[in-house]
This record gives C-alpha cells, sequence and structure tokens, in this order.
C-alpha cells in the first residue's frame, strides 16, 4: 500500500514537473507578448493639420499614420512610440517639431490605435520600413532628409533600421538594452528581499524569448548622428540601459536629464530639438 502510495505521488510530481516545463518553455515565451504590448485602439481624433494616412507593410497588414510635410527643405521626422497607447498621445510632438519646420510623421504598429493586425517584433519592424517606403517612395525623401526618433520600445524599432542604413540623424529616447533585462528590472521591483530577486532573474534568464528586441547587440552598427537620452526618475526603465548603451556606441551624445518621467517626454524636447539643429 505504501508503494504503491509513493509511486503514485512519484508519478503525480513527474507529472507536474513535465507540466511545468511544458508551460515555462512552450507555453509561456507565445504569451509573453502579452505584457510586452499596451496597444490602446480608442483613438482620438487629431486637433492639428496632420495628414491621415494608411500604409500597407510588406505582409498585406494596414496601419495608420499621422503625417505633416516638412517646410523649407528640413528633415521629416519618424516617431515611434512607447509600447502603450497609440499616436494621438504624441500630438506635442507634431505641434512643437512641425512649427520649426520639421516634417513628423506619428507611426501607429499593428495593432495600436486604427492599424490593423496583432504586434510582434517582426511586425514592428515591417511597420517602420512601411513608413520609410512611404517617406522614400511618395515623399521622394532621401535616407540623408530622415530622422529616426525611437522613444522606449520604439528605440528598439528604430534601432533594427539604423543599423543597417545611415539616416540623417537618430534619437533613441529613455530605451531599453533589452526585452530580457527589462523584464528582471520591471518584475525585480516587485520583489522584496534578495532571495526574491534571484528567483526572478533566474526566471528570466532561463526564459525563451521568441521576441527579443536586443538593442545592444545593434546599437554599435549605427553610424548616424546619434543621440541617447533619458531622465534620471524614469519608473518605467532604469537611466543605466542608456548609459549602457551610449558605451557600446562611443560616438553617440548622451544626454542625461535630472528631471522628467517616462511617460512624459517633454524633458527631451528642447535636447532634441538642439541636436537636430546641429546636423
Amino acid at each position: 500500500m505504501i508503494k504503491r502510495l509513493a509511486k503514485a505521488a512519484l508519478n503525480l510530481g513527474l507529472v507536474f514537473l513535465f507540466s511545468l516545463l511544458i508551460y515555462y518553455y512552450l507555453i509561456l515565451p507565445i504569451t509573453l507578448p502579452s505584457l510586452i504590448y499596451g496597444p490602446v485602439k480608442e483613438q482620438t481624433k487629431s486637433t492639428l493639420n496632420v495628414q491621415d494616412i494608411y500604409l500597407t507593410t510588406s505582409d498585406k497588414v494596414k496601419i495608420n499614420v499621422w503625417y505633416v510635410k516638412s517646410k523649407n527643405n528640413k528633415p521629416t521626422i519618424l516617431f515611434c512610440h512607447g509600447n502603450g497607447g497609440n499616436i494621438s498621445s504624441y500630438e506635442d510632438i507634431v505641434e512643437i517639431f512641425a512649427s520649426k519646420g520639421y516634417g513628423v510623421l506619428l507611426l501607429d504598429y499593428r495593432g495600436y490605435g486604427k492599424s490593423e493586425g496583432t504586434p510582434s517584433e517582426i511586425g514592428l519592424y515591417k511597420d517602420i520600413n512601411a513608413a520609410l517606403k512611404f517617406l522614400r517612395g511618395k515623399e521622394k525623401l532621401s535616407n540623408n532628409q530622415i530622422i529616426l526618433w525611437g522613444l522606449s520600445l520604439g528605440g528598439a524599432v528604430v534601432t533594427e533600421v539604423a543599423s543597417k542604413e545611415n539616416f540623417k540623424a537618430v534619437m533613441l529616447q529613455s530605451t531599453f538594452t533589452n526585452i530580457k533585462e527589462e523584464g528582471i528590472y520591471m518584475y525585480g521591483r516587485l520583489a522584496k528581499d534578495k532571495f526574491s530577486k534571484t528567483l526572478i532573474k533566474a526566471f528570466f534568464d532561463n526564459l525563451i524569448y521568441l521576441q527579443k528586441y536586443d538593442t545592444e547587440s545593434k546599437i554599435a552598427k549605427i553610424s548616424s548622428p546619434l543621440l541617447i537620452a533619458h531622465d534620471i526618475p524614469d519608473e518605467v526603465i532604469p537611466v543605466k540601459m542608456s548609459y549602457e548603451l551610449a558605451k557600446m556606441n562611443p560616438k553617440a551624445k548622451l544626454f542625461i536629464s535630472k528631471t522628467g518621467s517616462h511617460n512624459d517626454g517633454t524633458w527631451f524636447y528642447e535636447e532634441a530639438l538642439k541636436f537636430l539643429e546641429d546636423k
């Protein structure tokens, strides 16, 4: 009787362990995007004079952008936002930079705002390339007339493209090194003791990542004029990540603000304008 119970307990334990491994290595990597992306579908109508345009990506997904043409031969800014919200949260960028003559294109990734589809790393790379195709094709802009600006997750999207081609300038605002390290940081903040932090780190270290957004492995390949910016009080992505990224590209200009927050980028606008006017 005891042997049968022991054998049953062992079998139950093995089933539990096998199920746990299946969940950790197969199911969790597939469901992880739900933790990465926070799209908002409801889009506020722009109060500015923007063109509300739909573009089609290489995999036939319709994405929405807001666009203002440049004036007086000024370059055009292609802005990629973070993992939450949608382009209607960034009207101030259009208002401030368009008033200086810059063209501005705000890109809503697939699944965000009025864009179709579901977000994924490969998908977001196709989205930015569709925006670039529009600027280079219909608008007949050269890369030397295009500025890439990525905020948070958008910085990883911009880095993917900027590591392969040269542009007028590249700006990375409050960007992480990679998804794994960002996960360790965000969930590590919930830990109340060293042991819990160690467990969280081990959990993310051994997880299989189908979406990596590995900015740090690509940033050294950016040869365009590069500005990396971060605010010290950032509550979402630690400022140390921008310090680390800057070390990997010695040509980059690093701007660190003593004030600001992750979800309020006004601390960056003046520095961005100064950087662009020098180019």
